[in-house]
């Protein structure tokens, strides 16, 4: 480590082999390990290492570095942090260490999660407990740097802080990695190629050096830093003046990736949930930033990412939206009423009614006062399909035709998909089965039309019921897996579990009793990890005819079930096939 010029390195492992020639010539024929620990900031003497290895056929070399050498022999071993048992275990040895009586702590999982499961940096943090409690050094650690000081007095400089480990690697940068490792800051979570490039102004060559440099790491097609080193990089972010530009340049990039996406309830073109999948985190930090400079802006955002809230975290969404329409208050009246008709949709998972209803009013006068004839049919189907839920069956109706008038004349199919629906359920719900069914199956083909693939994976699950009422169990499990698949990829938590119950309910009624209860055994667990929000006013009318079947034999699946997640439920519903023989009821 204290070497700083390449051609010492043969020089001093002669000196300290006590070669008295050439180093080559002393080594020769024996079997030998050489360990060169340190050697990141020295790799350039990676050539001569490499002459070395060529010239003594027994020699093997172990070298510890941030970054490969390159030498065609080269074999990596990643050291990766600690798997979570392990850190936690690592923490507590050496916390105990100078602290013997202290006791297990729920904080610890935590602190060793925030810390990345860095070996240095659970060690730096183990060291605080003589003056703090594990709570205490969690909570402090929204600031992780300052905090993590005082190592052991006989380790090298370097590693007596993580700031010092850290800057030890980026003292070792040329000016462009410098650059960009600061800029990359100011993702959160990760990015994609595109993003670092369109952001951050990245060349590849320069991501693989930090990635090469152990200062960004590379995984499943993303970019990323541990949390530590990314606080670093954005202390130095905020030194070099660039920050307010790259995090403005970073929010508008997720508008506008959130606005391709389509990740509206009633998107204008084909939604491609994929491409927004991993970027809430970034979502979040865009929000964070405008929330404080552009609280206007802000608000485009949250009404953009409509379905982000409404299928992954509805009171996350709903929190944005109460204090981003206070905050924009002098925001157009047209995002406010987007914003209005977003929020209502995040109430909808959580079961209120009342709330929606208000909402969806006050968005309707601000659609109608702007003259935006495609928002005010949207408003239109949503209190229609309130008024249908609340009992409202003659307003459901008034009002889901005017709807349908509406879209027709503007050619919006997306919106008239949905007044389609809404009559499909008025005619079902009257006795009207076949024609019920009709209307709704042509409002799923038109939503697959155009690429609105929520709404055609709600009405795919709406035609179960009515496939089943109509004794057409093979159409009812055809479409329940497609919905299921639909709803899976979009991450629907709420709908995957209505979905599920259905596909719980065919297992049961064609004789696959163990089956039903894997899948109902599965939606029980993920009933107990969250709420459910309107799952919970239709969970006996759906288990009833799933929990007939009570036996050994469902019992036996329904134990299974409840170890599964969400996703393994899903897998286990979708590898299973109906059995024709047993779909006793398909004409």
């Amino acid at each position: 480590a204290p070497l700083r010029d390449p051609d010492l390195v043969m020089p001093t492992t002669a000196q300290v082999l006590g070669a008295t020639g050439g180093l080559a010539e002393h080594i020769g024929e024996k079997r030998m390990l050489l360990l060169l620990d340190n050697f990141e900031h020295l790799v350039e003497a990676g050539s001569a290492l490499g002459e070395l290895l060529e010239a003594c056929p027994r020699l093997d070399v172990l070298v510890t570095s941030r970054e490969r050498l390159r030498l065609a022999a080269e074999q990596e071993y990643a050291v990766p942090p600690f798997e979570e048992a392990d850190g936690i275990n690592f923490f507590y040895a050496r916390a105990r260490a100078v602290q013997p009586g202290l006791e297990a702590d729920e904080a610890v999982p935590e602190i060793c999660r925030r810390l990345d499961q860095l070996p240095l940096a659970l060690d730096l943090a183990a060291v605080r407990v003589k003056a703090l409690a594990p709570g205490q050094i969690l909570a402090r650690l929204e600031q992780r740097l300052p905090l993590l000081t005082g190592g052991a007095r006989d380790l090298p400089e370097r590693q007596r802080t993580l700031r010092a480990t850290i800057e030890w690697s980026h003292e070792l940068l040329d000016e462009d990695s410098e650059r960009l490792f600061r800029r990359l800051s100011v993702f959160r979570g990760g990015c994609t190629l595109d993003a670092a490039e369109l952001v951050a102004g990245a060349e590849l060559e320069t991501l693989q050096s930090l990635v090469d440099k152990s200062l960004l790491r590379h995984t499943a097609e993303r970019f990323w830093m541990l949390e530590s080193i990314r606080e670093y990089a954005a202390e130095r972010l905020e030194e070099s003046g660039e920050a307010t530009e790259l995090r403005e340049r970073h929010a508008e990039h997720f508008l506008a990736l959130a606005e391709a996406a389509g990740l509206s309830l009633e998107p204008k073109g084909k939604q491609d949930f994929a491409l927004y999948a991993n970027e809430l985190d970034n979502a979040r930090a865009a929000l964070d930033w405008w929330f404080e400079v552009d609280p206007t802006q802000a608000l485009e955002l949250a009404a953009a990412l409509e379905m982000l809230w409404t299928t992954i975290d509805p009171a996350e969404g709903m929190r944005w939206f109460e204090v981003l329409l206070d905050k924009a208050a002098d925001a157009p009246l047209e995002l406010r009423a987007r914003a209005l008709l977003a929020y209502a949709s995040t109430t909808h998972p959580t079961g209120d009614d009342a709330l929606p209803e208000r909402l969806y009013q006050e968005s309707l006068e601000a659609f109608r006062q702007v003259g935006d004839d495609r928002g005010v049919a949207i408003l239109l189907f949503r209190l229609g399909n309130n008024a249908f839920y609340r009992g409202e069956n003659q307003r459901a109706r008034q009002l889901a035709e005017e709807s349908l008038v509406l879209s027709k004349s503007l050619g919006n199919l997306g919106v008239e998909s949905q007044a389609v629906a809404l009559l499909g359920e008025l005619e079902y719900a009257s006795g009207n089965l076949q024609e019920g069914a009709d209307l709704i199956e042509r409002s799923a083909n038109l939503a697959g039309e155009t690429g609105f693939l929520w709404w055609r994976a709600r009405m795919l699950r709406k035609l179960v019921d009515c496939m089943l009422e109509l004794g057409r169990t093979s159409d009812a499990d055809a479409c329940a897996r497609e919905s299921l698949e639909l709803m899976s990829e979009i991450g629907d938590r709420q709908m995957v579990v209505f979905t599920l119950a259905r596909l719980a309910r065919i297992a049961a009624e064609t004789g696959r009793h163990e089956h039903a209860g894997l899948l109902w055994g599965a939606i029980e667990a993920e009933e107990g990890r969250t709420p459910l929000g309107a799952w919970a006013k239709e969970r006996d009318r759906l288990g009833a005819p799933v929990l007939a079947h009570e036996g050994p034999e469902f019992e036996r699946g329904r134990t299974q079930g409840r170890l599964l997640s969400l996703d393994e439920g899903v897998d286990a519903a979708l590898v299973a096939d109906m059995s024709p023989a047993r779909a006793s009821r398909e004409p």
